[in-house]
């Protein structure tokens, strides 16, 4: 068996980057993937401009108080203001352009404003630049703001947006076809009743669920009974458009498990078995131009080696370059007094005291996932004790 960490290298070393990009309006870009560096043409704010309400001032003309000036002009946001004669002063507003012969403004609590004469005694001395957003304080022209390869958040888009960008070239959205097996496996919306026998399908619409998250385009979602020439047909029809292939169950060597004698009829397959626990069956193959991925068919073993293989196979297709999942070391709220022949990720929720775990850790208890935020990485030979640290993995940053 490999490690997780052998079988992560092994799979981003087998996957290529998508050389597929388009271009979108920034109002549709929310989740892409950026296929060029953004390189500002502006200055970012394009002129000094004031920080606040207040008057705007020539610290040279700061002698000895009191500093009583007349207001000579009002200079609101978005107009274009005029030198201030000596020995006065401006009333200005809060992102509005600073007259080129003024250097500070004093904050409108700081002044004192007499009704009868206009004029306004500033409080409190200021210093050349208080008060003053300076030219490219955010970005200056030239800057990289954002990198290729880089997922947009909403701040990003109003990044673009501040320096006038409109459209974007990003990767084309990685195409996904699902597929699951098995016999015993129904369609909810088939049948609202279980015959008996059978169960109903939940790793279909996770899988789905999963892949929009990421960022996917999910073309087609299938599922095949336990039959190898039907098998053999699905892959190679979703082999002509899709990307990447994920299976779900009917990878290991059980004798209804077809998925892996039918992808070494129509293409390449490489088979694994990793140290883990919940997972361990892994299939990494290809079929034509589409790279595959076979998922063990528990539910929790589904999800868990998704987010550690699925993911980083879907990320390298995108163009991104591969992070490690972050962690949090913190205390356990439980023990384990029988150490693990495989390093285990069990479910868990973090609380202030630390993180509790699902009372049923079995592959098959889909419940303990969806009461789950994080997954706790327990070492193989280890026992624990409460109190003791141990690396935590929220499920969030998965996806990051």
């Amino acid at each position: 068996m490999i490690s997780i960490e052998q079988a992560v290298d092994k799979l981003l070393s087998l996957t290529p980057s998508l050389d597929q990009h388009e271009q979108i309006p920034i109002t549709s870009a929310l989740g892409r993937i950026l296929a060029e560096n953004i390189i500002s043409t502006i200055d970012v704010p394009p002129q000094n401009n004031s920080a606040m309400d207040g008057y705007v001032i020539r610290t040279s003309d700061l002698e000895n108080p009191p500093w009583t000036f007349p207001v000579s002009s009002v200079i609101p946001a978005g107009a274009i203001p005029h030198a201030i004669p000596a020995g006065s002063i401006a009333r200005i507003f809060t992102g509005a352009e600073i007259p080129e012969n003024c250097d500070a403004v004093v904050m409108q609590e700081n002044c004192e404003v007499d009704p009868n004469s206009e004029k306004v005694t500033l409080l409190k001395p200021v210093t050349p630049g208080e008060n003053i957003r300076a030219k490219g304080q955010d970005i200056a022209k030239g800057d990289t703001i954002l990198g290729k390869g880089q997922q947009l958040s909403p701040q990003d888009i109003g990044l673009l947006a501040s320096i006038g960008v409109t459209h974007v070239h990003v990767a084309q959205k990685v195409r996904v076809a699902i597929i699951t097996t098995g016999d015993e496996l129904i369609s909810a919306t088939d049948s609202h009743l279980l015959p008996p026998g059978k169960i109903f399908n939940s790793n279909l619409p996770m899988l789905q669920a999963l892949l929009e998250k990421a960022n996917c385009e999910v073309i087609s979602a299938l599922h095949i009974p336990d039959n190898l020439q039907q098998t053999t047909h699905t892959l190679t029809e979703c082999s002509h458009t899709a990307d990447l292939i994920i299976s779900c169950g009917g990878v290991s060597v059980g004798e209804k498990d077809f998925v892996k004698d039918a992808l070494e009829q129509v293409g390449e397959l490489d088979f694994w078995k990793v140290k883990l626990k919940p997972g361990k069956p892994i299939a990494i193959g290809k079929i034509n131009q589409a790279r595959f991925l076979g998922l063990p068919g528990n539910p929790v073993s589904s999800f868990v080696t998704f987010i550690l293989f699925a993911l980083p196979v879907i990320k390298k297709l995108q163009g991104r370059p591969y992070k490690a999942p972050r962690y949090f070391t913190l205390p356990c709220n439980f023990s384990l007094s029988s150490p693990r022949t495989r390093p285990e990720f069990i479910r868990v929720q973090m609380t202030e005291n630390g993180i509790e775990q699902f009372p049923n850790q079995s592959s098959g208890v889909l419940r303990s996932l969806s009461w789950a935020d994080a997954l706790a990485f327990i070492p193989e030979e280890t026992r624990l004790s409460p109190g003791e640290p141990i690396k935590t993995y929220p499920l969030s940053l998965f996806f990051e």
